[in-house]
């Protein structure tokens, strides 16, 4: 695949830059049973997409406060487990696990995004055998004159929301399920639409042609 071009450097993921505050000015508050008024949004589909085949853990920022409320109710609320880390009685992160069953059926049930479905929408092949998640890996840099760039003004809003959270800025890391290094792959429509959003997109494909991680600026 010529419009893949292996990357000279073993990875291609730069440290994070995001600061974080002392220990030991920071304490966590558990608000799992605390009632929360729910809202849906393209945003609740893409976080509970993330966790559809196994459970995980979601960071998100709360630095901006502009934004709390809202993502309180679309994306906060909709998780059973919610800790909110403080740092000197401010919040500055949600962490979330446990979807709600609930709310992943009501999302199951409607229209999936097709960027989201095309991301978060196969069953990851590293989750259905475990023996391939140590093989080896190369990075590769994708020729995006080579992709047909693609539009999705409902998929902006979770971009956007990406590009000012990602603790690696300007560097986005998503973890696409299902994709394969074949010739399918030229056809994702994720892809398409980041080749229109992005002037670097990098693959991390271990030897078995599993397409681990997705690099993005």
């Amino acid at each position: 695949m010529d419009w893949l071009v292996p990357l000279e450097k073993d990875f291609f993921i730069e440290e994070a830059s995001q600061e974080y505050p002392p220990f030991e000015e920071t304490w966590i508050k558990n608000i799992s049973s605390i009632p929360l008024e729910k809202e849906f949004s393209i945003l609740t589909q893409f976080f509970l997409m993330l966790h559809r085949y196994e459970p995980g853990m979601t960071a998100l920022s709360l630095k901006d406060r502009s934004l709390e409320q809202r993502y309180i109710r679309e994306v906060i609320t909709h998780h059973d487990g919610r800790k909110i880390v403080f740092h000197q009685y401010e919040p500055i992160e949600a962490i979330l696990t446990q979807p709600n069953p609930d709310s992943m059926a009501f999302i199951q049930s409607s229209p999936i995004n097709p960027v989201i479905n095309d991301l978060l929408g196969n069953p990851h092949p590293l989750y259905t055998h475990r023996s391939k998640e140590h093989l080896p890996s190369k990075g590769y840099e994708l020729d995006i004159s080579q992709l047909e760039p693609l539009e999705d003004s409902e998929f902006d809003e979770v971009f956007t929301f990406l590009k000012s959270h990602s603790p690696w800025s300007p560097t986005i890391l998503l973890y696409p399920y299902g994709w394969k290094h074949d010739s399918s792959l030229k056809k994702s429509i994720a892809l398409k639409y980041f080749a229109h959003k992005c002037n670097h997109i990098n693959l991390l494909i271990n030897t078995a042609g599993d397409v681990k991680l997705l690099s993005i600026r």
